[in-house]
């Protein structure tokens, strides 16, 4: 039998092997990708709970305001570029005013900072807790994700079935030094409700939507999910502008009075 066999043999074991360490590394990474999430997922969790969905539903109506606010602006810059006007007619009125710009503008980092400082409690408080629970797999994670949140739904309850150590090696260690199991405290984070003029305001905007064309809603909600400030913009670019005039006034309005508290 010649050498060649023998060098191909080892080849072929080295290229095993090698393939063998690469799937390690990608297994290792999905499986920090997917634990990454989870605990992603429950931190934002606990932040709708602290007063979370009630910043989320101003800050989708703020962004909009500032998306009618820019063209606006653009409209205007357009206007002084092409026509040489840079001043308005007499009785003429923007959708949206330079001083009520700004109002969006304060308003929409007032929103992010306070976005902000509650993901950073709720981050710190779940990490914690995490850091107790000590879990050895992704049910574990669950189950003590869960827990912290105060949740234990019939999926908790089929992890902890899953689960090779349920209770996390840390609290594990607790439980057998105890002579018992213990049960952790779940975290009884209370909801803050949207107020009453939130509320009517939300519904408000809610029906200038409901004006849009299905396709335009569908945009939207798309836009409004991902952020997307530009899309946003060519959305509100295409409406009427008796529909602009209104919700910018609506959101004006509403942030007025919040500022009047």
């Amino acid at each position: 039998m010649s050498n060649s066999h023998y060098r191909k043999s080892s080849q072929d074991s080295s290229n095993a092997a090698q393939k063998s360490s690469r799937q390690q590394v990608i297994e290792q990474l999905e499986t920090r990708a997917r634990r990454r999430k989870l605990t992603e997922d429950a931190i934002f969790r606990l932040y709708l709970r602290r007063d979370g969905d009630r910043i989320e539903a101003q800050l989708k109506a703020v962004d909009l305001g500032i998306a009618i606010a820019t063209v606006c602006r653009q409209d205007e810059l357009k206007r002084a570029q092409e026509q040489g006007v840079t001043q308005r007619e007499k009785g003429e009125r923007p959708f949206c005013s330079f001083s009520e710009t700004r109002l969006f503008s304060t308003r929409q980092l007032q929103l992010m900072d306070r976005r902000a400082e509650i993901l950073a409690s709720c981050r710190a408080e779940v990490m914690e807790w995490l850091s107790r629970w000590d879990p050895n797999d992704d049910d574990a994670l669950r189950v003590a994700l869960d827990t912290c949140l105060g949740d234990f739904s019939e999926d908790t309850r089929e992890a902890v079935e899953r689960s090779a150590d349920p209770l996390g090696s840390h609290f594990g260690a607790d439980a057998n030094s105890a002579g018992a199991t213990q049960t952790p405290k779940p975290n009884n984070a209370k909801s803050q409700p949207l107020t009453a003029a939130d509320l009517e305001y939300l519904k408000k905007t809610d029906d200038l939507k409901a004006q849009l064309s299905p396709e335009d809603r569908a945009a939207l909600d798309t836009a409004q999910k991902r952020n997307d400030t530009a899309a946003l913009e060519e959305i509100v670019s295409r409406q009427p502008e008796n529909w602009l005039r209104e919700f910018s006034q609506a959101t004006i309005d509403h942030l007025k009075a919040q500022e009047g508290k």
